[in-house]
């Protein structure tokens, strides 16, 4: 059956029932499950989650606790960015690359990256979705799960994802209307989105990595270490309509208003990925090449109008201390980024893109995981890798 090469999880939240999962659904697959570990996600104790019934996949456990956040398989010009050496969203776009390098380096073809916070992917699925990869004819190179919290029942039918948009949630069954932002829980957005979502203004989701299925070898991008990393590594998919959704997976609730630095860490991430996107709605073929400071210092000035709108909208309503003080941290952090800002780091993520591909063409070709990891400079002692039985069972 096709299947993909190896089950991806970049993980920092202390192990539970995501990871669990992770395990069966690659124990299913029949497939390596490679766990690149950060922050709480203490190899010791996935390991334990292995002490369970049934059959076992090939488990890589790699701690790259020791080795700092910013993990980097070579060095990119985009981390030398401002807003890159910040370092809130460095971590995972690192090892999604890390495990991009570890593909060339043993001949993998596609990955399932699936993040530690989610749900609901199952064997059928999976290779329904691996089929579709393995068929030149349908040109996809991508597909993406839509993270929901809500019933399946409410979902429309996957489809392409073309420029023009994304599926949109729906009404309770025999409704047809979109189901109305006020009744959803936590969906994956940003702070400023999850704020819209509250003053009952419609918000979509777009897709992203945490549930991604990608042909490596036929679609070369990278995550660049910013927040929406994943939108900036499928606009090529996007703009060329290689990219389609499997359904529906689940991420675990959280609190977006929890901390008003979470805000503002989303920023530049944020505006860049709707201008750029924006551009695609336009009919630019190339948003990646327009580094006119003219069009971000538009992006800009709407970006900063949307956050007075919501927070004049918001005090409207009532207020709320919260979401107020996450707007607020929002706004002060746009009013901080300049056009030359944007446009430095899309010169600098595009010359990226073109020395990755070239960097990744030179890797030599190994057998094993933990042999293509210390090719990649992560020493074997940060590298535990069971085939079938972990220490201590049998």
């Amino acid at each position: 059956a096709v299947r993909p090469d190896a089950l991806i999880v970049p993980t920092r939240r202390e192990p539970g029932a995501a990871l669990q999962g992770c395990l069966r659904l690659a124990s299913a697959l029949g497939c390596p499950a490679v766990f690149l570990c950060t922050g709480r996600a203490d190899p010791a104790v996935i390991l334990r989650l292995l002490d369970g019934p049934g059959s076992l996949p090939e488990v890589v456990l790699v701690d790259l606790n020791d080795l700092g956040e910013a993990v980097r398989t070579r060095p990119l010009a985009v981390d030398q960015h401002p807003e890159v050496l910040r370092g809130e969203h460095r971590a995972v776009a690192a090892k999604r690359n890390l495990a991009l390098a570890l593909a060339h380096v043993l001949g993998w073809s596609v990955l399932l990256f699936h993040d530690d916070d989610v749900h609901g992917l199952n064997v059928v699925r999976v290779r329904r979705a691996a089929r579709r990869l393995d068929t030149r004819s349908t040109g996809t190179v991508a597909l993406a799960w839509r993270m929901v919290p809500v019933s399946p029942r409410n979902l429309r039918d996957p489809w392409r994802v073309g420029i023009r948009g994304t599926p949109t949630l729906q009404g309770p069954a025999g409704e047809g209307g979109p189901r109305p932002a006020s009744a959803l829980t936590v969906l994956d957005n940003s702070v400023i989105c999850h704020a819209r979502r509250r003053l009952d203004l419609w918000q979509d989701t777009f897709l992203g990595a945490g549930a991604l299925l990608v042909d490596v070898r036929r679609y070369r991008s990278l995550f660049p270490g910013i927040y929406n990393d994943d939108w900036l590594y499928l606009l090529g998919a996007v703009a060329s309509r290689e990219l389609a959704v499997g359904g529906h997976a689940h991420q675990e609730p959280y609190d977006p208003f929890a901390d008003p630095r979470r805000a503002e860490a989303e920023e530049f991430g944020d505006l860049l990925g709707e201008g750029l996107f924006r551009l695609l709605h336009l009919g630019v073929r190339r948003p990646l090449e327009v580094t006119d400071p003219g069009y971000w210092h538009e992006v800009l000035l709407g970006r900063r109008q949307l956050h007075e709108d919501l927070l004049r909208r918001l005090e409207d309503r009532g207020g709320n201390d919260r979401i107020r003080d996450c707007l607020l941290a929002g706004l002060v952090r746009c009013r901080q980024i300049t056009p030359g800002s944007v446009t430095a780091f899309l010169r600098l993520w595009g010359q990226d893109l073109r020395s990755w591909g070239e960097w990744s063409h030179q890797l030599p070709r190994v057998g094993g995981v933990g042999r293509a990891l210390d090719v990649l400079g992560v020493p074997t002692s940060s590298v535990q890798c069971f085939t079938d039985t972990p220490p201590g069972r049998g």
